[in-house]
């Protein structure tokens, strides 16, 4: 099946990967501390089958219990950490393609729960970046509990409600992503006041209150197909305009209710409290003036009695002195 490790990648809270070589070409072998974690091994297998390959994940080999071990595809040994500080690198185009492969996972049905920058690994040039998810150990169905505890001062990149231990959703990941946005923002010497006011709204503490990924996404395409012109920061009319739609669970955005058309007749009733005063206004002294019968949907004139009683008719509600309508 595998040889022997040839090289220890890393650590985490369920254990260890290193790189072995299986049939010919390289995979990673990730194993638990103990015993106990076999259960979430065996959750990070069924959705790693799930997903096939989407948003980068690598591909299932093959799965032990005991003990727990997961053998999946090698995705390279260069985190996004790692190129923070490489020039050759645009950071914003990467950031741009980290946003398509959580989409992808998001349309999948599933949410992340972990994105941060060691959790992302760029294989290829910097002319052409390959951008891959790993560590799916804490992802879960939207809407799903994980039950995780943490410092926000210590995770920082982990949203509120999720620290909570209340349900995650695919605003949990847009706050992680503003969060890793913001540290990419950080490091180029433009400044972006249009971006870094987009990545703070993702990282609004009600998930009510951030935008929606597509709509992120959106943003940042505009910056990277056109960074020359910075057209938000140089135009003081385009402004950053926060999405009317906002998370309701769904990876989409929520499309707005079309409103009834208004009726005719509506229309009528809803003008007659001004026009009716302009009316008796053209008319003589001794004639009788008109006003609109709901019921009847038609104008109909009534007598001098009514004329007088006119104060208290709430249907017509006149601006006008009514003892000089009133013959003497």
């Amino acid at each position: 099946m595998w040889r022997e490790k040839e090289k220890l990648l890393g650590c985490g809270s369920y254990g260890q990967v290193a790189l072995v070589n299986w049939n010919g070409k390289p995979a990673a072998l990730k194993k638990a501390k103990s015993k106990t974690y076999k259960n979430c091994f065996r959750k990070e297998a069924v959705i790693l089958k799930a997903l096939q390959g989407a948003g980068g994940a690598p591909i299932l080999y093959g799965m032990k219990t005991v003990p727990p071990v997961l053998l999946v595809s090698y995705k390279g040994s260069r985190r996004l950490c790692d190129i923070m500080a490489d020039d050759s690198f645009d950071l914003l185009r990467v950031g741009l393609e980290i946003g398509y492969k959580l989409r992808e996972i998001h349309t999948a049905g599933y949410v992340h729960s972990d994105l941060k920058d060691d959790n992302v690994m760029v294989e290829g040039s910097p002319e052409a970046p390959e951008v891959s998810i790993i560590d799916y150990g804490l992802t879960c169905l939207s809407g799903k509990t994980i039950y995780l505890i943490g410092n926000p001062e210590t995770h920082p990149w982990y949203a509120p409600e999720v620290l909570d231990q209340q349900p995650s959703t695919y605003a949990s990941d847009v706050f992680s992503y503003g969060y890793l946005m913001k540290g990419i923002l950080e490091t180029r010497p433009q400044r972006y006041k249009i971006l870094d006011k987009l990545f703070k709204q993702a990282m609004n503490a009600n998930p009510r209150r951030r935008p929606t990924l597509n709509f992120m996404i959106k943003v940042i395409e505009d910056y990277t197909t056109s960074p020359q012109s910075d057209m938000n920061d140089a135009d003081p009319d385009k402004k950053l305009k926060t999405p009317k739609c906002i998370h309701r669970s769904t990876p989409d955005f929520v499309k707005k209710r079309k409103r009834s058309p208004t009726t005719e007749v509506a229309k009528k009733c809803r003008g007659s409290y001004t026009s009716i005063p302009n009316r008796i206004k053209t008319r003589k002294v001794n004639q009788a003036p008109e006003r609109y019968n709901m019921r009847q949907r038609k104008f109909s004139k009534f007598g001098t009695r009514d004329l007088q009683m006119h104060q208290i008719d709430h249907n017509l509600r006149p601006r006008y002195p009514l003892r000089k309508y009133v013959q003497e």
